[in-house]
C-alpha cells in the first residue's frame, strides 16, 4: 500500500496491490481518494498509471483487476481509459 500525496505533501489517499497470488503473478489493485476535495482532479488516474507500471513492468504480473461498486461512476470512467 502506498500513500498518495499532493505537491505540498498533504495526504490524499492510498493505492496498492492486494490479494496477490505470486505463483500466477496476479493481484487486485485498490485506489482510495479519501479527501473529497481531491476527487476528480486526476490523482486517481496518476496513481493507477503508476501502480500498473509497478504491477506489470516491475513485478511482471500477468493480470490485475479492480473491484468497484456499481454507483462509483468516476472509477468506472477511469477504468475505461
Amino acid at each position: 500500500m502506498l500513500s498518495i500525496k499532493d505537491i505540498n505533501d498533504e495526504y490524499i489517499g492510498q493505492v496498492g496491490i492486494n490479494q496477490i497470488y505470486w505463483k500466477s503473478k496476479l493481484g487486485r489493485i485498490s485506489i482510495v481518494i479519501g479527501n473529497k476535495k481531491y476527487q476528480g482532479k486526476g490523482y486517481a488516474q496518476a496513481a493507477l498509471k503508476e501502480i500498473l507500471k509497478i504491477a506489470l513492468k516491475d513485478l511482471k504480473f500477468h493480470k490485475v483487476w479492480v473491484i468497484t461498486v456499481e454507483t462509483n461512476k468516476k472509477m468506472k470512467h477511469l477504468l475505461k481509459k
